[in-house]
């Protein structure tokens, strides 16, 4: 296959974002389609360092994950066999063993996820990679699931955290707010309208309130729940305890 110089000059810039996304993990797999394709153009070099020098993708909160397990987990997941995964959890500081079936791999917020089937819980779990202590590829094949169910799961609450026990929450942004909030696309099921004021009312499904708690307090007090009222108690604690810790450090 040939490509035009606008197409190299495209898919160089592509490999170069992916090599910025996680730094020395992709380049085995890269570098000789890197390579052949900066061959084809008549000034490779300087093309590659104008690449470098212009396009940039400015990391925050990235946490990093081992090339040996990324390259374990990908290597699984496309030759379909289960993985065994020891797994250091954030929440409780336990660590477990599972025997999971790998289905998708999602860069999400700077951050790594595989989404499995979880032998365990005979369910679909999500494991942050950055959390993982070990990795090993087994010999029996996974298991696949439905990829419209799959999607339908994954998809159906706002953030990284799937749930089948959907609700809605009902936020509205201050006027001086309005207007980002109603740039961003929250959820592909999200239900919005401006009202007469400029205030922006949103309407959001969620399995689990943690991630939309924290981008509900990034607005501060150019934010607030409306309903259910369990989030909109859980966002006033939050705030509480952080007025609190601003008191008592005075």
């Amino acid at each position: 296959v040939w490509f035009n110089a606008s197409e190299i000059h495209a898919l160089l810039t592509i490999e170069h974002l992916l090599e910025n996304i996680e730094p020395g993990i992709l380049q085995p797999h890269f570098g000789a389609f890197r390579e052949r394709l900066a061959a084809v153009l008549e000034q490779p070099e300087s093309t590659m360092r104008e690449i470098e020098r212009r396009v940039f993708i400015q990391h925050r909160f990235k946490r990093p994950v081992s090339p040996r397990h990324f390259n374990t987990i990908v290597e699984a997941l496309l030759r379909r066999q289960r993985l065994r995964l020891t797994h250091d959890s954030r929440f409780n500081h336990q660590i477990s063993e599972r025997t999971v079936s790998p289905q998708r791999l999602i860069h999400y917020r700077e951050v790594w996820y595989l989404v499995v089937w979880c032998h365990l819980r005979e369910a679909v779990r999500t494991f942050a990679l950055d959390n993982l202590v070990t990795a090993e590829i087994l010999i029996e094949p996974a298991i696949e699931i439905d990829a419209t169910e799959l999607n339908d799961l994954l998809e159906s609450g706002y953030g990284i955290w799937s749930g089948k026990e959907v609700r809605w929450a009902t936020l509205r942004f201050h006027p001086s707010s309005a207007r980002w909030a109603a740039s961003e696309t929250w959820h592909r099921d999200q239900r919005a309208h401006f009202d007469a004021d400029g205030s922006y009312l949103l309407e959001i499904p969620y399995a689990q309130d943690d991630e939309l708690i924290m981008d509900v307090l990034k607005y501060g007090g150019g934010c607030t729940v409306l309903a259910p009222e369990e989030l909109r108690a859980k966002v006033m604690l939050r705030l509480d305890e952080a007025r609190r810790n601003y008191l008592q450090q005075r």
